[in-house]
């Protein structure tokens, strides 16, 4: 049972779109629900949070004056951080530190904090941010940098904490699935049907069809782990994680050369995030490594 208040939230509906990952349909249902104080507030966090999601910064650079709330102007800090060029995203970083040092309390800044040390890779520095917070927003991205890392130990905890504050939670259903997944096992099969719920009783995003699509390969369903990622590409030919499940599915299926076109195109469209990095980075070794190899055969 929830343990959260509960009278109807207003906003339920434009929230359950940007959890799941449907963020055009966000930002539709920000423009149709009346609300007033600090729901309005909140509201444009989510439709901004959404335009950010879309890759659409400018949409919220030129929307978010110097006179907004606290919060909204954490956001359009963090869309300066997904704008900007690598070099600049460090100074954005410590900017938000600073900001956060005078106004611990704020979750939405914690947040945005700690998704931009994350996106960064400093997941140490984003789990001591996240760490001053009991928002369940918080608590979901400390179980998604705790898997990411393989500390799934750790990450049984937080999910633990979400669990008692709402179980009911697509935030908490997302947590608990995610966990299920890097458990392995019989777990898998319940984080399936987390997902597949999910799809039923909102959308089917590339989101949620990329996490039916990982339950798939961790049983060895490559045939319909396809399926979803060609829906998901259908719906979004530039989605990260569906360019990353195509590569997949496609080498573990054996066919390399078709998988070699997807990587082309994550080079081409995602050049910095950390997948691809790390991809040019084990790249430059086996070519080094290859180059030293030959070279000792030559003596």
């Amino acid at each position: 049972m929830s343990r959260q208040d509960s009278a109807p939230d207003e906003l339920f509906d434009l929230k359950a779109f940007f959890f799941t990952g449907n963020y055009q349909a966000c930002i539709d249902e920000g423009q149709k629900v009346r609300v007033v104080g600090d729901k309005t507030t909140e509201r444009d966090l989510f439709v901004f949070r959404s335009y950010i999601a879309q890759s659409k910064f400018r949409v919220v650079l030129d929307a978010i004056k110097p006179s907004a709330d606290a919060s909204l102007k954490a956001i359009k800090m963090y869309s300066e951080f997904m704008a900007a060029n690598p070099e600049r995203k460090g100074t954005i970083i410590t900017q938000l530190e600073e900001m956060l040092q005078k106004d611990a309390s704020n979750d939405t800044l914690v947040l945005v904090t700690a998704s931009a040390l994350f996106t960064a890779g400093n997941h140490e520095a984003a789990l001591r941010c996240l760490h001053q917070s009991n928002d369940l927003e918080c608590l979901n991205l400390s179980v998604k940098i705790l898997l990411s890392i393989n500390r799934v130990d750790l990450a049984a905890k937080e999910q633990k904490k979400m669990c008692e504050m709402d179980e009911d939670s697509i935030l908490t259903q997302l947590a608990t699935a995610w966990l299920n997944v890097a458990r392995g096992g019989p777990k898998v099969q319940d984080a399936y049907h987390i997902f597949q719920d999910l799809q039923e009783r909102f959308q089917s995003t590339p989101f949620l069809l990329n996490s039916v699509a990982v339950c798939h390969l961790s049983q060895g369903r490559l045939e319909e782990a396809m399926e979803c990622v060609k829906e998901a590409y259908d719906k979004d030919n530039s989605n990260v994680e569906t360019l990353v499940n195509y590569v997949t599915v496609l080498s573990l299926s054996g066919k390399n050369e078709m998988a070699k076109r997807y990587v082309s195109q994550l080079h081409e469209s995602h050049p910095q995030h950390p997948i691809v990095l790390d991809w040019v980075t084990k790249e430059s070794e086996f070519d080094m490594l290859s180059s030293q190899i030959l070279a000792n055969r030559a003596m």
